[in-house]
């Protein structure tokens, strides 16, 4: 390829450039695809450390893109950020083979064999910050093998300014460190101590210069999209830290499902040709470049897997895997030196048509339009001027999405749980909204849902329905409110006046359709296990879908129970029933065969119902509905004549653990002949 050594960089490029064009969507992702977006539309500021330079080149960008549709243009900007990765990467490749026939060819095809893996043809259509990061770390990599050949003080400068930007770029790049400082001292000495110091401080500027310099200015618009507002240099600081996720105790941990899961995405980012290439590349590398990956490559996989709080860690594993790309780029070239530029080829478009075929039709965003569905489902069918308090990254961001982006439903207020609390947050709601009260968390500070709840009694009854994603604490609610169901929402009444709307639950997607459109498991359902410390499962991203739609079903399943007639309590069976058929192992589905089990003692199925209690004492229930079960199998047992049964039962009712004196004394009442 002599004469040709753009192709090194333009073949990847451009290969990941169409891989992306093939698959570009137009609409919101899940998780905070909607935050990115809306804060880049309004100049606000992303959580932190705020990912700012991010921003502002992607905010020039959608300016100079003016002609196409806003969403469109963020995403096109992921894209080419992508396609420079792939370049880059294949730049780095490069540097580190030998001068062969096939170096060009090897170092162009490893290139492109990383544009196509899973997580990363992913980020290049995301309106996130993952590929932008990926540009400036494979930029780096580059860079560090052209410094440590040349030996010159102008490279080893540009690698102290990309170090920088990685930070910059993402917080996560500080994982890589261990290598970063091999590489700075192995060559302190002929850069000597003024230097490195220099250096060292150039770095530190484009780390935290662009976000301490533009936070005042993005947190000064005021917007409620924004995630902070540092007004002072101690508070940019914790900010630029990100203090508030890594400085939790229950962030860290060893999860098993984690470690599975990042077996399972490497596999999917290089699959069976990659990951080959990848090997042959390590038998023939020297012991220097293996354990300067092996020094980059292990801090990051083993933080990311521990990091239980991040929900998108594939993503962050992208960056771990990178070394490899440049040791399967070497085992191309020994392929090529030994069977010729035809065999490089050809195993090199096998691998790219392979990875197109297996991972194209997950990763497509190409008329994609789910997470854009869960987000309408929580804003279409609210009453006129609601409130939506909504706790989850999806919901907060598609729905905040929808409204500043997209102009739906721009008389519904969007508050953000997560947020309560926060005296800028507050003080903006109430300045934007003054038919809202500034809530007195106080009164319900360090207890569950206190916040939600402090909100929801300060805002009660104001002249606009307030309707909830999350259930506030009833047992902190105000005494003249009650909660109602609303689809899969609840709604905010006064006290034996809530009558639930069935037009709340008019026009809801089938649930059954919802299990063909499972992708692959890519999301994380984070828990509160026993022991208070988080638990992670992997589950695709449009099963959330599936189990709004569940709640709804759930909560309808409720109202019918209610009206105890026969056609009503049939009806209320055969939802909870379907529930329990398309997610049978869902968190809610031990409540679910309680409330199954419920309805079935009223028709008078009764062996159905005792099946139904005994299924779901065998799992994790709250102490009421586990007091419930058990109260429900005594009077089936008393039922059939077994007295001393019933007995036995209904004292394991009274001694559930974790009821309260007033519940407590609501079973011995029902219990009693």
């Amino acid at each position: 390829m002599k004469g040709r050594r753009w192709l090194v960089p333009g073949a990847p490029f451009l290969v990941s450039l169409a891989l992306s064009a093939a698959t570009l969507g137009g609409t919101v992702g899940w998780q905070d695809s909607g935050f990115f977006l809306t804060c880049v539309h309004e100049g606000a500021l992303l959580h932190p450390p705020g990912f700012v330079l991010w921003e502002l080149l992607c905010r020039l960008w959608t300016s100079a893109l003016f002609f196409v549709p806003f969403t469109t243009a963020v995403h096109l900007f992921s894209a080419v950020c992508a396609a420079g990765a792939a370049a880059a990467l294949a730049l780095a490749a490069r540097e580190r083979l030998p001068e062969s026939p096939t170096a060009d060819a090897s170092a162009a095809a490893a290139g492109c064999l990383a544009a196509s893996g899973y997580t990363f043809w992913s980020a290049a259509l995301l309106a996130k910050v993952y590929a932008f990061y990926y540009l400036v770390l494979a930029a780096l990599l580059w860079r560090i093998l052209r410094a440590r050949a040349t030996r010159a003080p102008r490279d080893f400068t540009i690698v102290a300014a990309l170090i920088g930007l990685a930070w910059q770029a993402h917080p996560s790049a500080t994982l890589a460190g261990p290598a970063l400082i091999a590489f700075v001292a192995l060559h302190a000495k002929e850069l000597g101590t003024s230097g490195v110091a220099w250096r060292t401080l150039l770095a530190a500027a484009l780390a935290a210069g662009p976000s301490l310099a533009a936070y005042p200015l993005l947190a000064g618009r005021g917007s409620l999209a924004s995630f902070g507002h540092p007004d002072s240099l101690s508070e940019a600081l914790a900010y630029l830290s990100g203090a508030r996720f890594v400085g939790r105790s229950e962030s860290f941990g060893l999860e098993l499902s984690r470690l599975a899961g990042t077996a399972r995405y490497a596999w999917e980012e290089f699959l069976g040709v990659g990951a080959l290439l990848a090997v042959a590349g390590a038998v023939r590398a020297d012991r220097r470049d293996l354990a300067a990956a092996a020094l980059w490559i292990a801090p990051v996989a083993a933080v990311t897997v521990a990091f239980t709080v991040e929900g998108q860690h594939d993503f962050w594993l992208v960056a771990a895997w990178m070394p490899l790309h440049l040791l399967a780029a070497g085992g191309l070239d020994a392929l090529g030196r030994r069977a010729g530029g035809k065999a490089l080829w050809t195993t090199a478009a096998a691998g790219l048509a392979w990875a197109v075929v297996a991972n194209g039709p997950d990763v497509t965003m190409r008329g994609y339009g789910v997470a854009e569905t869960y987000g309408r489902l929580h804003l279409e069918r609210l009453p006129e001027r609601a409130v939506l308090v909504a706790g989850s990254d999806d919901v907060s961001g598609a729905c905040q999405y929808l409204g500043a982006v997209k102009g739906l439903r721009p008389d519904v207020t969007l508050v953000r749980w997560s947020r309560l609390g926060d005296g800028w947050y507050d003080r903006r709601l109430v300045e934007l909204n003054p038919e809202l009260a500034m809530p007195d968390y106080a009164a319900t500070a360090g207890r569950p849902g206190g916040s939600l709840t402090a909100f929801a009694n300060a805002n009660a009854f104001r002249g606009r329905p307030l309707v909830f994603e999350h259930r506030p604490n009833e047992s902190l609610l105000r005494p003249d409110a009650e909660l109602v169901e609303w689809g899969p929402l609840w709604i905010l009444a006064r006290k034996g006046e809530g009558k639930p709307d069935p037009k709340a639950w008019e026009g809801l997607p089938r649930a059954e359709d919802v299990p063909a459109l499972f992708r692959r498991a890519r999301g994380q359902d984070v828990r509160v296990g026993k022991d208070g410390r988080l638990e992670t499962r992997a589950e695709p991203y449009e099963r959330r879908l599936l189990l709004l739609l569940l709640r709804a079903r759930v909560h309808l399943a409720a109202v019918r129970m209610r009206e105890r007639t026969p056609e009503a309590l049939r009806e209320a069976a055969g939802l909870l029933e379907s529930i329990l058929r398309l997610d049978p192992a869902g968190l809610e589905a031990p409540v679910v065969l309680v409330r199954y089990g419920t309805a079935l003692y009223a028709l008078g199925r009764d062996a159905g119902a005792a099946t139904a209690f005994q299924e779901a004492l065998g799992l994790e229930l709250p102490a009421r509905d586990r007091a419930e079960a058990f109260v429900y199998l005594a009077l089936l047992a008393r039922k059939k004549g077994d007295e001393a049964g019933a007995e036995r039962l209904g004292r394991q009712a009274v001694e559930t653990p974790g009821l309260d004196a007033a519940t407590k004394r609501e079973m011995e009442s029902r219990l009693r002949p």
